[in-house]
């Protein structure tokens, strides 16, 4: 049996935290089988003005990417790479919003970092009161 670390300050994984009473709660479109075979994990904040709207935390694999929407607000979907020799990973953020009865064009941003360092992807929508953080971590199996 194999146990997993998390090497973050997050260590639920999956687990769904709207913080207003009327949120609907984000939709995870999450493959069972990658999730029980982790390798990262997600966490996005949604925040429109002061309030979150949700801050769920979600698990991947490498290679594979993972979506998470607030129906009819915002969508974040993400993937990030196997880490190279350097423990580095290539890991990118598509983030949307639903405005105007429309997805709007989502802004795509990448980076190259070591996940067991907490490096974020931050974006702010311009012109709106929207604003995303995305928080990718590496999970790292216990020494036996």
């Amino acid at each position: 049996m194999k146990f997993y670390v998390l090497l973050s300050a997050f260590t639920c994984v999956s687990l769904i935290v709207p913080t207003l009473a009327d949120a609907e709660p984000p939709h995870i479109r999450e493959d069972p089988l990658q999730a029980s075979n982790a390798d990262v994990t997600y966490q996005v904040v949604f925040q429109k003005g002061d309030q979150v709207l949700g801050s769920p935390t979600v698990s991947g694999q490498f290679g594979r990417e993972v979506q998470i929407e607030i129906a009819n607000a915002m969508r974040v979907t993400v993937v990030a790479g196997e880490p190279d020799e350097k423990g580095q990973s290539l890991t990118s953020a598509s983030m949307a919003i639903f405005e105007d009865n429309a997805w709007q064009p989502a802004k795509v941003m990448s980076m190259t970092a070591t996940l067991s360092a907490t490096p974020s992807f931050e974006y702010s929508v311009e012109g709106t009161s929207y604003r995303f953080v995305v928080m990718p971590r590496l999970i790292v199996p216990a020494a036996d």
